[in-house]
């Protein structure tokens, strides 16, 4: 379904009026890693997120593009969102439901409600959602816009990170489980990088790998980019190799067991479920402008 659709009288007004809109970045972080969404601001007035039309969007704040960033993976529900940054919006699926959504494919479902106190402008927030379990931490992303409150649900793996050559590979605590499926949905297990410009994901499917640049956006882009579907991206394709271990186990959650990259190539080994896996891809090669490609 697409998303491009007509914004209401007063959404419209609010996302185009600069004056109005003031650039925020909360941010939520585990384990020296992070999630953080770039938004405008801007004052609520008097309307609220209740006339948002079933069906429609709201590109979720006002003067810029209001970008999701994640630099670890977020599991919501069955899926595993890749890090990387995202255009989204959000989305009225129900009376009293809502969904935070990207081109990219991102969809976030969460409840619509109220909130414990009315706010004067749009606010999004965190929120730690208990303590840490199995290796992850719950969190909720909290919208509060006048009488309307909506929060989406996400979960944060933890990680180990280990020197790879001249980059850094993390590898994520997934649930074993998640990963059952990916041959129909290739699941991203971990993370090469050097900084946030020269950082790829490995996407594991069931016979293949490959590493993938993290997906970007910027919040200068005023068209609800959101409303379009992203480009497919290739990566740099790899092998995967099935593995019998010494000592099998049945592993409820990813571990990463050895890790090197030599001759321009990057090995991984990785146990889970009572399955393990040696994988190979080669490594990025410096571009032009000085980016990993």
């Amino acid at each position: 379904m697409s998303l491009r659709f007509t914004l209401p009288a007063f959404l419209l007004a609010v996302a185009l009026f600069p004056a109005a809109a003031f650039a925020q970045k909360p941010t939520f972080e585990w384990q020296k890693r992070s999630a953080s969404i770039d938004y405008g601001s801007v004052p609520v007035g008097k309307h609220t997120l209740a006339e948002l039309p079933v069906g429609n969007a709201w590109r979720l704040g006002g003067n810029q593009q209001t970008v999701l960033r994640l630099s670890m993976p977020a599991i919501v529900g069955e899926t595993v969102v890749a890090p990387g940054a995202y255009e989204v919006q959000l989305q009225r699926t129900a009376e009293d439901k809502c969904a935070l959504v990207s081109g990219d494919g991102l969809r976030v479902e969460g409840p619509l409600g109220k909130p414990a106190k009315p706010t004067k402008k749009l606010i999004i927030d965190w929120q730690k959602d208990g303590a840490a379990k199995a290796s992850a931490q719950a969190a909720k992303l909290v919208v509060q816009f006048g009488e309307n409150e909506w929060s989406g649900a996400m979960l944060f793996p933890g990680s180990k990170t280990v020197p790879a050559g001249a980059w850094k590979l993390t590898v994520f605590s997934l649930p074993a489980s998640l990963l059952a499926a990916r041959d129909s949905k290739p699941v991203p297990v971990a993370v090469l990088q050097k900084d946030d410009e020269h950082a790829f994901n490995l996407v594991l499917g069931k016979d293949d790998v490959k590493l993938v640049p993290w997906s970007t956006a910027d919040t200068k882009d005023r068209h609800g980019a959101a409303a379009a579907p992203a480009a497919a991206v290739e990566g740099h394709k790899g092998t995967v190799e099935a593995l019998t271990l010494d000592k099998p186990a049945k592993r409820e959650q990813l571990e990463h067991l050895k890790a090197s990259l030599a001759k321009g190539e990057l090995m991984v080994e990785l146990a889970f479920g009572d399955e393990a896996v040696r994988v190979k891809v080669p490594e990025p090669k410096e571009a032009k402008d000085g980016k990993g490609k």
